[in-house]
Formats: C-alpha cells, structure tokens, sequence
C-alpha cells in the first residue's frame, strides 16, 4: 500500500477514536477511560467494541489501550459476570426508564457480549509487555471467563450458552427467526421479540438453568463459542507470561475442550458448514449467517473443513465473495439484504468480520484471499470513510458515522505488512 494512503487511513482513524474517547469520573469517583462506537448513536461503552477500540489503540497509544480494557474489567462483578454495556454517564431519557426497570442498575445491564477482552489484552500487551498491566488485568479476566465457564454451560460439554440476540452482538442476525417462529421478519416484529426476551430473562432473573428449563432463548452459538475458545487460548498464554503455569494449563485445556465440542457438535458435514444449537441441543438453526464460517477462526480445525469452507462457501459469489467482502448474510439467502439500516446483520459488510477472518486466513495460509479482504476493506473506508457497516455489494457506507471498530482497518495494514 502506498505510504501517503496508509498514513492517511490512519490519520483518519486516530481521529474517529480520539473524538469517541470519554473519559472522567462517575458518581463514586471511580475513573474511566473508553472509546464509544459512535457519539451519537452509541455514547456508551461496550464490550466487544471496547475490546476492538483498545486493539486499534496500540497502534497509536498502547497506554490509552491498557486504559481502555481496565476500565471495561473494572465492571466484572463479584460472581465474575461482565455486562455488554457500562454506562459510565448519565443515560438519556427514555433509555434511562428502560435500563432502571429491566436491569435495577444504572450502571450496567444484565447480558454479556463475546468475551473478546482477552484477546484484546493480549494484543495490547504484545505492544506494551507491561506485566504489571496483566497482574492488574487477569484475575479479572479469569473472573469472567470462570463465570462463563460456570453459569452459562449447564451440560459442562465446554460450549456457553447465549440468552438472548444481544449477547451474540448481531442483534438482528436471521439465525435468530427460526427461535423466534418469525417467518416474515421485520422491525417490528423482531424488536417486539427482543423485548419479550428480555422481560423472559428478568422473570427468571437471567438466570440460565431457570430460562432453560421454561425453553426460553437458550442458543449455543457457534459464534460465541468460537470466539469464547480463542480468547480463553490468549488467557493461557497471558498467563505462561507471568509464569502461572497452573491456570495457563487450564485455560489451554478449556480451550481445546471448547473447540472440540464446536467442531463435534457444529458443523454440518452435508453442507460443510457450522450451526448453532437450540434449547438444549433440541434442534439446529439453519445456516442463515456469517455465523457459519466463523470457526475457521479456531486453532486446532481440521485443514480439510477450513479449505471446504473457504473454497465452497466464502469464495461463492453467490454467498459471501460479493464484491465488498464479507456479507453478514449470504447473497443466496432469502433475508438477505444489501442495504438495510434497521435491522442490522442482515446483509451490510462489518469490518470486525472482516478482521476476524482476514486473521484466521493468514494462520490458516489463505494469504490470497487475506489479502483481497484486506484490499477490499481498504477500499470501503476509502470510499465511505468509517461507518457502522457497508453496502457489499456498491460499498456505500451505512448507518452511523464515524464508527470506532472500523478503524479495525489500521491493525489489518500495520499488524500484517507483507500481506
């Protein structure tokens, strides 16, 4: 890439984070620091988004990034859980009603989020090799990946369990409908469903063995879980790096256990795809989503199902090699949409995605198709600057401006040169 064009994405990038920074005090005095996906839309801060924002950060302010992730773990509770999102400052009406009635806390809500935030240290650290940063950091982590561990894997065959659609971070994904029964799917009545989940979940006190024993959304998403497995691989080697040799065992071997129970219980060997798992394994969701690639992202798959995938699934220009790659939805899909700002994940292109796999490809040796995705991701912050997602298939950028987690672009230029 030409220098004068990467100096400018990441001119530009420095910008969007810099500008979405919040930082101060809260109501006990407690300091924060955070980057929010967008300013207008989205003042909070989130989990996984936190976890993306800090990654980007290394790149140009490693201590704003060990900042980030303290702040997002200084949230973990005493039963280890982690909220998805923190609300650092005071929440505007009528979120406020909302969040007070559903959650009692103002501070926070009561579901979690893929727990990328050992990942995220793990690239921050590889910049900073601050070991007093992981000392800060892991027992809080381990907190979290404990409770996840203990609350949400009821038949402890080392996949967790989702309790509703914004814990997979893909509010609208259509891997959802079918949970649902909803057959023509629209605003209304998705977010009518959310909201009775969410009513369900505070019934039974979002609590997992209560919400499955009523057959309320309990899902094993392949999503979640093989995000869940890489992370708990970075708590391993976070902790070989502080000589704790007893949880770095551990987590390696949660790890491992988690990625043979993706790869036992997941994937479809007719269509070489991966599913999700329903009520107590009861039934599969149908492959509907970019959730179905995703375990390419795993250490240990079998070569064999990584290259079926690639070839036969991401390389289709009838499913996701649209020409502004990775489609959240694949293009032959009946819910698939190129152009829908409402209901999200169903269609648009997401940067995160697009890092997600773009790193999974370089490991896996795919350094062709890495770097057209990367090439092509260049080339929608280019055209569109940074937005919440894109068009895949004109690459106009949709939604909100100036979204945090697209400047993912900057860690694909500079963590992976050669490519």
């Amino acid at each position: 890439m030409l220098t004068s064009l990467k100096n400018q994405i990441k001119s530009e990038a420095l910008k969007v984070l810099l500008k979405n920074a919040k930082h101060g005090l809260d109501k006990k005095g407690q300091e924060y620091f955070y980057i929010c996906p967008a300013l207008e839309r989205y003042p909070y801060q989130w989990l996984w988004d936190s976890c993306f924002h800090s990654i980007v950060m290394t790149h140009f302010a490693p201590e704003l990034a060990e900042r980030e992730i303290e702040t997002l773990l200084s949230m973990v509770q005493d039963n280890g859980f982690l909220p998805h999102i923190l609300f650092w400052e005071k929440v505007s009406f009528p979120y406020n009603l909302i969040v007070k009635y559903l959650y009692g806390n103002e501070n926070s809500n009561k579901l979690t989020q893929p727990p990328l935030v050992a990942l995220a240290m793990e690239k921050v650290y590889s910049k900073t090799k601050n070991k007093e940063f992981l000392e800060k950091t892991l027992p809080l982590a381990k907190k979290f990946y404990l409770w996840l561990m203990k609350e949400r894997d009821l038949d402890k065959d080392g996949l967790v369990s989702i309790i509703h659609p914004y814990e997979a971070g893909a509010d609208h994904n259509p891997e959802f409908d079918s949970i649902y029964c909803i057959k023509k799917p629209s605003y209304l009545n998705l977010t009518l469903a959310s909201i009775r989940t969410l009513l369900d979940c505070k019934k039974f006190d979002w609590d997992l063995e209560k919400i499955s024993e009523k057959d309320y959304f309990n899902v094993e998403s392949v999503q979640f879980n093989s995000l869940h497995a890489l992370s708990l691989k970075s708590m391993s080697k976070l902790f070989e790096e502080i000589d704790n040799e007893g949880d770095a065992r551990f987590f390696k071997k949660e790890s491992e256990r988690t990625e043979k129970a993706i790869l036992k219980k997941c994937y479809d060997s007719v269509d070489d795809v991966f599913v999700d798992l329903v009520f107590d394994e009861k039934f599969r969701v149908p492959v509907t989503s970019f959730f179905s690639v995703i375990p390419i992202i795993l250490e240990n798959i079998d070569p064999v199902i990584v290259d079926l995938i690639v070839t036969k699934h991401l390389l289709n220009p009838n499913e996701f090699w649209l020409p502004y790659p990775i489609p959240s939805v694949p293009k032959n899909n009946p819910s698939f949409s190129s152009n829908l700002t409402r209901l999200l994940w169903r269609g648009p292109t997401w940067i995160n995605v697009n890092w997600l796999i773009f790193n999974a490809l370089i490991k896996k040796g795919y350094y062709d198709v890495a770097k057209e995705i990367k090439k092509k991701s260049v080339e929608l912050v280019l055209k569109s600057g940074f937005r919440e997602f894109y068009n895949p298939i004109t690459g106009k950028g949709l939604r909100s401006k100036d979204y945090g987690w697209s400047t993912l672009v900057v860690d694909m230029i500079e963590s992976q040169k050669n490519i």
